[in-house]
C-alpha cells in the first residue's frame, strides 16, 4: 500500500529553497524543522532524504567547519534514510 501522506510531505520539503554549500561532497541540502528532515544533495551521488534528525543535530551541522566531515562522522549512519529518487518514484512509506 502507497503512504500517500508521506509521498505529499517528501515534495513539499523538496519545494522549499535548498540552501547551496561549498563542500567537494555536498552540493546542497533542504532542512524541514517541523518533520525533522534533512535532504542532502550531493556533487556525484543520489540526494539521501534523512528523517528523525533532531533539530540541535542540524544546528551543529550548520555551524561545522566541514559539512562533509560532519555528515560523515555525525549524520550518516547514524540516522535513518533513503534515497530520494526512490522515495519519489515508489512512494515508499518509513516503516
Amino acid at each position: 500500500m502507497i503512504d500517500q501522506k508521506f509521498n505529499i510531505n517528501i515534495q513539499s520539503i523538496l519545494n522549499k529553497n535548498a540552501t547551496k554549500l561549498n563542500s567537494s561532497l555536498l552540493s546542497e541540502y533542504i532542512y524541514d524543522e517541523e518533520t525533522s528532515s534533512l535532504i542532502v544533495k550531493f556533487n556525484n551521488s543520489d540526494d539521501m532524504y534523512f528523517y528523525n534528525l533532531p533539530h540541535s543535530v542540524f544546528k551543529s551541522f550548520l555551524i561545522a567547519e566541514s559539512k562533509g566531515t560532519f555528515f560523515h562522522k555525525k549524520i550518516k549512519g547514524s540516522y535513518p534514510w533513503k534515497k530520494v529518487k526512490d522515495i519519489v518514484q515508489n512512494a515508499q512509506p518509513l516503516s
